[in-house]
Formats: structure tokens, C-alpha cells, sequence
């Protein structure tokens, strides 16, 4: 159970770099400034190492718990696509 603890805030950091990937992308659309386009290239490799973290340890935590790797959850799904 404690691959939890890797689990949760690995997601939670996914989605909070998204979250900032996805301002910068607007501020660099709408102001044009070089920084925010770079911390969108940057972001985009950091919230795949995130994304992939979160998925790999769910599936090693949902096996004992639900009984496989992989629910086509809405959640889950979601998570993947991203």
C-alpha cells in the first residue's frame, strides 16, 4: 500500500504542470514573451515523466486491488490521454 505515497502526488504533479503549461502556452499566444515558450517545451517533458509515474505505479497498485492492471475508467482514461 505504500506505493501510494509515490502514486497520488506524482498525479497530482501531472496535472499541476499541465495546469502551468497550459498558462504559459496563453501568456506566450497572447504577449509573445520567450520565457513562457520555453517553460511550455520544458513542461511538456517534465508532465510526461509525471504522467507515466502516475500510471505505472496505478497499475501496480490497482492489480491488488481490483483485481487487474487496467480499468477503462473515465479518471484513468483521462489521465492517459493526457
Amino acid at each position: 500500500y505504500r506505493i501510494i505515497f509515490i502514486h497520488v502526488p506524482s498525479a497530482w504533479m501531472s496535472m499541476f504542470v499541465y495546469i502551468v503549461m497550459a498558462v504559459s502556452g496563453f501568456i506566450a499566444l497572447v504577449w509573445k514573451t520567450k520565457l513562457s515558450e520555453i517553460v511550455v517545451s520544458e513542461c511538456a517533458y517534465i508532465g510526461a515523466v509525471f504522467t507515466a509515474l502516475a500510471l505505472i505505479t496505478g497499475m501496480l497498485w490497482g492489480k491488488p486491488t481490483w483485481g487487474t492492471y487496467w480499468k477503462w475508467d473515465a479518471r484513468l482514461t483521462s489521465e492517459l490521454i493526457l
